[in-house]
């Protein structure tokens, strides 16, 4: 019974395994269709491939490999080819191509992918060759990079690349749009050139433009502004037409280099309102605004230079008055003043003591006085010298204190020099305030010449303006002008019903189109992950397998071994007993393997949308970075920390699960080698296996019998 019982649980395994592998086989069919679909665009962009068969990527070789690089390089105008790489080994030409493609297009292939390629690196080589072909453009140099063709510029992302792309394409349709008719770039290739224009006449075939939609879909360069353009072209053509008509400008050419489409427009727009509302009046009146608002101008500016200058002249007046009130004290002609004043203020001090002494003191302090305050005084002759010094001596006992003097009068010259020093400091500043009023003059003098050249400017303006409205007046431009307004709306009127029946048949396609490869790839992210657990789960069968199988080998032999006798139902019983014991831990281990499971699946659906999540956040930061670099770096710190949290957590649980297998494993064995202490009852079992034995036999010959 419990040989049954395993067999049909084998059968039931083995049923499961080879559904699921057929599953996975139907998967990889489906993937070998896409593979082949890669290398049928190859062979449309005209890539040799060989004689050989290619039906799936097991019979792609590092050869055809090698040469499918080589022949991209030879299509970006590079000067490494088969022919200049013949009869070398197969690691250099790898090694070439590696650098080649790496200086080129920026692309980064391993050797070995070269030499001996696998599934996942033949899809990525093949995949990023056929995007460049599809970003590559006629007319660029394919020998330089994206960032070299302008001026070395480094992009943050790929979108940068392509809005500069886009801007370099525009600037030269702009070129061509006065000069030639312009076709849209939709529509450039010769296969599907049908695109015609005859006097503001459109001819547009529906099945070919669909078909180059499509493949521009497919390369990623959808062309948006469709419509825009059209309505372009035709803006272009009734403005050429006008501007021959009116005979304003000789050359076309000038046109293009002096004013821009839109300047047009705009006057277009002015010439329209003011013909249909304003009158003569009002462009008088605008006139005389832009002729007053100039005297205005030059009036306020001459005030303002007649005030500075009164400003200087208070100011270098004031300085001469300070100056003549001051300076006095230290001029060697105005000695004889300073002397007198001393004298005077000596002699009233000492009118009160004596009145007979007087003209002695007097001679003594003037003397005193010229010997302490100049040395350019006159000298005295030496019979005045000697009466004055004999007075002097004979007046020293009346009290008169001559120190004193002296000291009064050092003390008034200091501060007298302290002043004439605080004098210089205000002349050096009056002078540097001067300085900064002459360049403002000067400044506010060539403001006034500037304003003056922009006046003339506004005048000649006006005038061509005045010009422009009298020649439209008598060559009835303005009727002409509504003419051609009204011609332009209705062939609008009639494109935008084209554009229309357009959207209503081929767009509905494209979205069709677009909304089936989304579900296409759902459904091949959702088979993915339905694969990556299958084969776990397989893993483990095998796994199990592999341990019954040993267990049914080791059983076998130890039924050999084991003697044919003995006593047959304890024998029975200790079998039956281990297989209860068996079932229970199997029953255990297989709770434990469904719960290590889910957590492992749990784990792996969680990291999946972690990074999920980490990766467009890394494109809004490379993206938004330059808006406010402060909180990007903040932002992007944090970022880093939770992103090294989250990574330590994992492994965490992944060790702790390795942990808690390794613990029960050794328990196991601990079980096992507590129950192995069977060395005494040795003898016993050796007398049960005779037993058995014995049993055996009886029941051998019963059964013959």
């Amino acid at each position: 019974m419990w040989n049954s019982q395993k067999c049909i649980k084998y059968q039931d395994q083995f049923m499961i395994i080879s559904y699921l592998h057929q599953k996975r086989f139907e998967y990889f069919k489906n993937m070998e269709d896409t593979d082949q679909l890669l290398f049928a665009s190859l062979q449309q962009f005209g890539f040799n491939l060989g004689n050989k068969k290619i039906t799936s990527l097991f019979d792609v070789d590092g050869d055809i490999l090698r040469s499918i690089c080589f022949q991209f390089l030879e299509f970006m105008g590079s000067k490494v080819t088969i022919n200049s790489m013949k009869g070398q080994q197969k690691f250099r030409q790898s090694t070439q191509i590696s650098e080649e493609l790496k200086n080129l297009c920026n692309l980064r292939i391993d050797i070995n992918s070269l030499l001996s390629p696998s599934k996942d690196d033949l899809r990525k080589i093949v995949v990023a060759i056929l995007q460049k072909i599809s970003m590559h453009e006629e007319g660029d140099n394919p020998r330089l990079n994206i960032s070299q063709r302008g001026g070395a510029q480094a992009f943050d992302s790929y979108e940068d690349k392509i809005r500069y792309l886009q801007e370099q394409r525009r600037k030269e349709i702009l070129k061509n749009w006065v000069n030639e008719e312009w076709i849209h770039p939709a529509l450039g290739n010769n296969k599907f050139n049908q695109f015609r224009m005859y006097d503001n006449e459109l001819v547009l075939d529906s099945n070919s433009l669909s078909n180059k939609l499509i493949i521009d879909i497919i390369n990623g360069k959808m062309k948006q502004n469709l419509y825009a353009s059209l309505a372009k072209i035709i803006e272009n053509r009734a403005l050429k037409a006008q501007i021959d008509e009116m005979e304003v400008y000789a050359d076309v050419q000038k046109i293009s280099e002096q004013r821009h489409q839109l300047q047009i427009e705009e006057i277009k727009k002015q010439v329209a309102t003011e013909v249909t509302k304003a009158s003569k009046k009002k462009v008088n009146r605008i006139a005389e605004q832009f002729t007053e608002q100039p005297q205005q101008t030059e009036e306020e500016v001459k005030q303002q230079l007649n005030e500075e200058k009164q400003t200087i002249f208070n100011l270098e007046m004031q300085f001469q008055e300070e100056q003549t009130v001051h300076n006095p004290v230290l001029d060697p002609q105005n000695d004889e003043k300073n002397e007198r004043s001393l004298n005077k203020s000596n002699a009233e001090t000492l009118n009160s003591s004596n009145a007979l002494l007087n003209s002695s003191n007097s001679l003594l302090n003037s003397a005193n006085n010229n010997s302490s305050t100049t040395q350019a005084s006159k000298p005295m002759t030496s019979a005045a010298n000697n009466s004055r010094l004999s007075l002097g001596k004979s007046n020293l006992n009346i009290g008169i204190n001559i120190d004193e003097l002296k000291t009064n009068n050092s003390k008034e010259i200091s501060t007298l020099s302290q002043k004439y020093e605080e004098l210089q400091n205000k002349k050096q500043k009056y002078a540097k305030e001067r300085e900064k009023m002459e360049t403002n003059i000067q400044q506010k003098t060539e403001e006034a010449e500037v304003l003056k050249e922009q006046n003339k400017q506004t005048k000649k303006d006006i005038e061509n303006m005045e010009m422009l409205i009298k020649e439209l007046e008598t060559k009835g431009g303005s009727s002409e002008l509504k003419k051609e307004i009204k011609e332009l709306e209705q062939d609008i009127q009639q494109i935008e019903i084209e554009w229309k029946e357009y959207q209503e048949t081929d767009i509905k396609k494209l979205e069709e189109l677009k909304d089936e490869l989304t579900k296409k790839k759902e459904k091949r992210e959702l088979i993915k992950d339905k694969i990556k657990r299958i084969d776990t789960e397989l893993q483990q069968v095998i796994q199990d397998l592999q341990m019954a199988y040993e267990k049914k080998v080791q059983l076998v032999e130890d039924y050999k071994r084991m003697p044919q006798g003995g006593n047959r139902q304890e024998y029975i019983k200790k079998i039956m007993e281990i297989k209860k014991n068996y079932d229970k831990q199997r029953g255990d281990i297989q709770k434990i393997i469904q719960d290590v499971k889910s957590v492992e699946e749990s784990i792996q659906y969680y990291q999946g949308t972690l990074e999920r999540h980490m990766n467009e956040l890394e494109a809004i930061y490379n993206t938004d970075a330059k808006k406010n670099e402060s909180l990007s770096k903040q932002i992007f710190k944090i970022y880093q920390e939770y992103r090294t949290i989250f990574d330590q957590t994992v492994n965490n649980l992944r060790e702790v699960g390795n942990k808690m297998i390794e613990s029960r494993s050794i328990e196991a064995k601990t079980v096992l080698l507590a129950t192995k202490h069977y060395d005494q009852s040795f003898d016993k079992l050796k007398q049960d296996i005779e037993e058995i034995r014995q049993e055996n036999m009886k029941l051998q010959k019963t059964v013959k019998n």
